[in-house]
């Protein structure tokens, strides 16, 4: 995906379309999921955010064919991932723009990945 200087930052619904991997329906009795959920993860992407909860609002999810780019997942009805990063492709299940102060800390964290990465 594009030189090392490119960055790709995503929802699912269109990171599906960066790696490979399948979509999947959700089993959970009540679909769409919509609403607040946790998140459990520390790492990457995540880095310092203390809260885990995340809104969501979505149907389907997709499963990487590589389960070592998922750096954080969640349950509804099935455990599924949340959160992927594969060198340059940071992809979401839930929507950050939504997620209150939260979000804007995962959209803080991607800057500064992509500053440090264009730094000499």
């Amino acid at each position: 995906m594009g030189d090392d200087k490119s960055f790709y930052f995503s929802f699912i619904c269109y990171f599906s379309n960066l790696v490979r991997g399948k979509v999947t329906r959700l089993k959970a009795k009540r679909v769409p999921h919509m609403g607040w959920n946790t998140v459990e993860s520390e790492d990457g992407i995540m880095d310092g955010i203390s809260s885990r909860h995340f809104y969501f609002a979505h149907s389907y999810y997709a499963r990487p064919a590589d389960p070592g780019i998922v750096v954080a997942a969640t349950d509804y009805g099935d455990t599924f991932p949340a959160v992927v990063e594969s060198r340059n492709i940071f992809g979401l299940q839930f929507h950050p723009e939504k997620s209150s102060r939260l979000g804007l800390n995962i959209l803080r964290n991607f800057a500064e990945i992509v500053n440090e990465s264009h730094r000499i």
